[in-house]
């Protein structure tokens, strides 16, 4: 971790530690070192000696550990280089219904850790703490989400908080979105399964997908009026499945574009996932940075599947602002 601080120093590169796997694991999904099992996180305890201790405290001294680490270990040039911290990445992903967590105690445990920070020494440094939730940790996801959390948000949160240090960060990816997503896949019935087909004219998918993007961005906006806000997960995929996703280069430059636009409009800071994928080439064009600004090479040694060789194509008229 701190050879990585030392390199972002180097390039000027700002950096958000982004915790995404806990102890039995605190959301469902490949990523949380429990999966395929059921995650533990929220209900079950562990032992030291005879003391049993819920996992969920065992989190609270992680949280500890790595505050005090950025205070205390590292380099006033490895400091700098922090844009910020997440704590916890997606907290109770995917348990709504599924018995594993409980959305007040998951509210809880993300007002612990916010006050672990508010209480350290990093907010007067400039450091930020990004608050990632979730739709799907909440009863009835989406309006459960906005019926529950905006309130939550401005009770454990001051407006001079909000405009300096704590950022109401979400996700947001509209390959899981049926009246907004794309591919080449048909259902039983031999109709496509997504809103649009990659062999629509591409006029009408880009007009569809502002329309869905801007949806989503000024509802946000409107759940969430004032202070500091940041998607720190986007993508250019039209699809989940990579075979049938929409996969031209083109598209998918102009769909990273659109969102980019669209959320920096009104002051959302924007975070593509991720960077690079180099060894899943079908996954490239709509999941990794480096292939949509044609700086990713082609035919790397030990690839799955693809073609082999060439050069990539050059960088697309892309717009950066600078914080």
């Amino acid at each position: 971790m701190r050879s990585i601080l030392d390199i972002a120093s180097e390039n000027g590169i700002k950096v958000v530690w982004d915790i995404h796997a806990f102890m039995g694991g605190s959301s469902n999904g490949t990523y949380t070192g429990v999966w395929p099992s059921a995650p533990q996180f929220w209900q079950a305890n562990f032992n030291i000696g005879n003391t049993s201790t819920p996992l969920t405290e065992a989190g609270i001294w992680v949280v500890e550990a790595l505050i005090k680490w950025v205070e205390e270990g590292l380099s006033r040039e490895q400091r700098n280089a922090i844009a910020g911290l997440c704590l916890m990445n997606e907290p109770a992903h995917l348990s709504v219904g599924e018995g594993w967590a409980e959305q007040d105690k998951m509210l809880d445990w993300v007002g612990r850790a916010t006050d672990l920070f508010r209480w350290s020494t990093l907010p007067q440094t400039g450091m930020k703490l990004y608050i990632n939730v979730v739709e799907t940790a909440f009863k009835n996801m989406n309006e459960g989400f906005e019926q529950t959390f905006p309130s939550w948000w401005t009770e454990h949160t001051t407006a001079d908080e909000r405009s300096s240090w704590a950022v109401i960060d979400r996700h947001k990816y509209w390959t899981w979105e049926p009246e907004c997503n794309g591919c080449d896949e048909q259902g039983a019935d031999g109709q496509p399964v997504c809103a649009w087909t990659c062999d629509t004219p591409r006029g009408e998918v880009e007009e569809h997908l502002r329309g869905c993007i801007t949806r989503w961005r000024d509802r946000f906006g409107a759940l969430f009026p004032d202070g500091l806000r940041a998607v720190s997960e986007f993508s250019a995929g039209t699809w989940r499945h990579g075979p049938t996703a929409c996969r031209d280069l083109d598209l998918t430059r102009s769909y990273f574009q659109m969102q980019v636009d669209a959320f920096t409009e009104i002051g959302i800071e924007p975070f593509f996932w991720n960077w690079k994928m180099p060894y899943g080439p079908i996954f490239q064009t709509g999941w990794s940075l480096k292939a949509i600004l044609g700086t990713e090479a082609e035919g790397l040694p030990g690839q799955c599947g693809g073609d082999a060789g060439g050069e990539a194509e050059g960088p697309p008229e892309v717009q950066w602002k600078r914080a």
